[in-house]
């Protein structure tokens, strides 16, 4: 077993490996496995992934019979599994032999072997075990496949990086391109199907297209589901707790994480995987106003794994989000000095352009806040509307347009910035069922229209702001919550 540094588990196998993983856990007394396969090194990184406690190999190629194996069992001790593996090395009548013992003497070897015994074969093997040792094989727990195709399907991967930083019509010809494809496949459930319906699902969010989006993940999830291939599913639930995240459904989003993705990678010793799902938690807990809480997902569980696997990206992300954190808290400085010198180098670096200029937005965030409007404006038209438009995300632009208005409001521009919210934002917010940043920018409208015109617009305050109250607290963000209290008590209306 000396080629284990570069195995990896095939994502097909993903789901027999955890069915197996459950098996090893629960199963007391001796237990009868056929484990179908037909490459003795990747067998051998299945054996070692396992894990080596309570475990033994018995190699047919060393003991050469079945008298040989036999008195091996019997000096394995308390092993809690043993693994049979090169049985297909016998040569025709020392095979014959082996089936016959096994056969003859199920009993004692079952009274000898106090765990599992897991048989290692290649599938004419599994026929020949099924036919000449018939009493043996009718104790079998299960038959579980881990054979390699000899032509192994080319897989879609898709790169969330790649996809989002996309122009859009780039973006819409692979939109065109994935369905012209679909249409044209079989129906049948295959793994070239389900990647690129994750793959359009993926476009689809970035475009803000989120009903289309939530269609074919949900799709692409069933059809993993159907091959059996537990990792990608779990991928691609990742991906749809980022949508749910993005429409405010926080709930649903934490309980998919928790629940059907975390555990999976967690089996499947997917380490990157589950440090970014544990930090997917975390941008909810802050977004909900529970920093402590997020600011130990992201010290403990991310970054000590993207410093020791030296992955500059997840770990400028998680700086980013301890610096939103620091600027909840009045830590400014901390917070521009993480964002300028922590994550744009490596965003310039990796030419990833969508998140320098949400990065940027951050750093306008708090030049505004200083009152230093002009350079906050320059950002917000040329570092990331212009970005935006580029890459056709109409959410971000929605967001950067919110802020340009409060600039312009300050500047005296006030039909104009009516005009923005009204009929660019707040629809894009509605159009995209992003709750959250609806409630925000109800808010915002209803402070302009207070400021503008108390009384005349006094209808249209109230209903703005009940409408926020209740999302508000429907998403359980005590934050925004308070605040819509406040400006209700201030304003005289009453919630209900």
């Amino acid at each position: 077993m000396s080629e284990q540094k570069e195995w990896q588990i095939q994502a097909e196998h993903s789901g027999c490996l955890i069915r197996l993983q459950n098996l090893l856990q629960r199963a007391s007394g001796f237990r009868l496995l056929i484990l179908q396969q037909n490459r003795p090194s990747y067998r051998d990184g299945l054996i070692v992934f396992l894990g080596q406690e309570n475990s033994r190999t018995l190699n047919l190629k060393e003991l050469g019979n079945f008298d040989a194996f036999e008195t091996e069992l019997e000096n394995q001790g308390q092993a809690r599994i043993l693994h049979l593996i090169n049985l297909e090395s016998l040569g025709k009548p020392e095979l014959h032999a082996f089936f016959k013992g096994l056969n003859y003497h199920r009993e004692h070897i079952a009274r000898t072997c106090p765990g599992i015994l897991a048989f290692w074969l290649p599938e004419p093997l599994v026929r020949e075990m099924a036919l000449q040792a018939a009493d043996f094989w009718a104790w079998r727990e299960q038959v579980l496949d881990f054979t390699v195709p000899l032509e192994p399907v080319e897989r879609i991967y898709t790169s969330l990086v790649d996809t989002a930083n996309l122009d859009i019509a780039t973006k819409h010809k692979r939109i065109r391109e994935i369905r012209d494809f679909l249409a044209r496949s079989s129906g049948q459930p295959g793994l070239t199907n389900a990647d690129l319906k994750e793959e359009l699902g993926i476009l689809f969010e970035s475009i803000g297209e989120y009903t289309q989006a939530e269609n074919m993940l949900n799709s692409a999830i069933a059809e993993y589901d159907d091959l059996d291939d537990a990792e990608s599913c779990a991928k691609t639930k990742f991906v749809l707790a980022n949508l749910l995240k993005v429409q405010g459904y926080y709930d649903q989003a934490v309980n998919l994480l928790e629940k059907q993705v975390i555990p999976v990678f967690k089996r499947l010793k997917k380490e990157v995987e589950r440090a970014l799902a544990l930090g997917k938690i975390a941008d909810i807990l802050e977004e909900r106003g529970k920093f402590d809480e997020a600011l130990e997902i992201i010290k403990k569980k991310e970054i000590p794994v993207y410093k020791r696997l030296k992955l500059e990206r997840p770990k400028a992300l998680a700086l980013g989000k301890i610096a939103d954190i620091l600027v909840a808290r009045g830590e400014y400085n901390k917070a521009l000095r993480i964002w300028r010198q922590e994550c744009l180098p490596v965003y310039e670096h990796l030419e990833d352009i969508r998140e320098k200029a949400i990065t940027m937005g951050r750093i306008a965030d708090v030049l505004q806040g200083r009152g230093q409007l002009d350079k906050a404006l320059k950002i917000r038209q040329k570092e990331e509307l212009r970005i935006y438009e580029r890459l056709g995300d109409i959410r971000e632009q929605a967001l950067t347009k919110q802020k340009i208005a409060a600039i312009l409001w300050n500047n005296g521009q006030t039909d104009e910035v009516l005009k923005i919210i009204e009929q660019e934002v707040l629809p894009v917010f509605e159009h995209l069922g992003d709750i959250q940043n609806l409630v925000s920018g109800r808010v915002h409208l209803a402070t302009l229209l207070q400021q503008l015109n108390a009384i005349t617009n006094r209808i249209k305050i109230e209903k703005l702001l009940r409408l926020a109250l209740s999302d508000a607290k429907r998403l359980k963000l005590p934050c925004e919550t308070e605040t819509i209290e406040s400006i209700m008590k201030k304003f005289h209306i009453k919630a209900q």
